[in-house]
């Protein structure tokens, strides 16, 4: 692998084209996530004035987030394709890119879940789900320092009516899987801080190899 020790790279190597694209990519889906959450934790008021209301504009920065935590993912995570030679080619690449920017499980527990980018993305199927269960439909809320504590009571009793809640109070994603299997958690939260800190230093990680490339 071209990155073969600390400090040491192989320039002249068959995977250069792809270290620059990769390096490319993850530097605009690190820095979109990072200013997404900047903007969820200090609103922007002329932002919040083009939505409808102010849910709309933290569900805008929510989804953005957790859409490029996604394309992070895809980077390091692999799916499995119905072309075994596609996996093949896909699972050396997601080596490659974990050995160049220093990725692992246990230091990004949250860019390697892939839970919460699916329930964003199949929020229509998990409405069905929820419908057929519970006889309604899930959908996205806010909870304000001033929101009513009536309503935050009703949200975090009925968890499987929301499938993502975001708590400004103690600035975490609220999230509840209803197509979890029977060994699998349900409900489950993040915190923003946490993530906005693995971002920066998954961020650090890909200046540090865009070194090596001159870019």
């Amino acid at each position: 692998m071209p990155l073969f020790a600390k400090g040491c790279y192989a320039k002249c190597n068959e995977d250069y084209p792809y270290e620059i694209e990769t390096t490319y990519q993850l530097k605009y889906y690190i820095s979109s996530a990072l200013i997404s959450i900047d903007c969820i934790l200090e609103q922007d008021e002329t932002m919040m004035g083009r939505f409808e209301n102010k849910v709309q504009y933290y569900r805008y920065y929510v989804d953005n987030v957790f859409n490029f935590l996604g394309l992070i993912n895809d980077r390091f995570v692999c799916k499995n394709s119905r072309e075994v030679e596609l996996t093949q080619i896909k699972k050396e690449r997601i080596e490659l890119n974990k050995n160049n920017y220093h990725f692992s499980e246990v230091e990004f527990g949250i860019l390697v879940n892939k839970i919460p980018r699916n329930i964003i993305e199949h929020l229509d199927e998990r409405n069905v789900k929820t419908m057929m269960e519970n006889r309604g439909v899930g959908g996205f809320n806010v909870i304000f320092e001033d929101s009513d504590p009536n309503m935050v009571a009703a949200i975090n009793a009925n968890r499987e009516f929301y499938p993502y809640n975001l708590d400004l109070i103690n600035k975490k994603m609220l999230f509840y899987n209803i197509q979890a299997g029977p060994d699998d958690i349900k409900e489950f939260e993040i915190d923003m801080l946490r993530m906005q800190d693995e971002l920066k230093k998954l961020e650090q990680y890909v200046n540090e190899f865009a070194g090596f490339l001159e870019l």
